[in-house]
């Protein structure tokens, strides 16, 4: 819970306002994670002057700030991951970075936050919630 608190913080530094936030959800390891111990996620919505590069810069610097290795195997446990799920309005897929996330419809432990911040598309993300009944999702508790 303190390294969600502490990114949003830095986040904050960079000139990355948080105008919402999810409940936190502990949620089990996914995918190549299997056998690490639970994550904590969470969704926040922000406002900035950093286009979409910067802001993508912005948070794999902190994520290095916050203790994660970037050179560590993928799915390696680590200690903060942020994510950019949307960009409103805003289509990008580059091999470094792909908006809307690639698996952001696949994830229960991403819709489910990301719904409480009232998202573009929301019916279709909410229908994709529905489809997903395999992954182990609860709420934690609040920013």
């Amino acid at each position: 819970m303190a390294n969600l608190r502490a990114a949003v913080k830095a986040l904050a530094n960079r000139g990355v306002e948080t105008t919402a936030t999810s409940h936190v959800y502990e949620t089990e390891a996914q995918e190549g994670a299997a056998g690490q111990d639970d994550f904590l996620n969470a969704c926040i919505s922000v406002e900035t002057d950093l286009d979409a590069t910067e802001l993508l810069a912005a948070a794999k610097a902190i994520e290095v700030e916050l203790g994660r290795d970037p050179g560590a195997e993928r799915h390696a446990s680590r200690p903060i991951d942020i994510d950019i799920l949307i960009v409103e309005g805003r289509e990008i897929d580059t091999p470094e970075y792909r908006v809307p996330h690639a698996q952001l419809r696949a994830r229960r432990f991403v819709l489910e936050p990301l719904l409480e911040l009232d998202p573009p598309d929301r019916a279709q993300l909410e229908q994709a919630l529905v489809a997903i009944d395999d992954q182990r999702v609860s709420r934690f508790g609040t920013f």
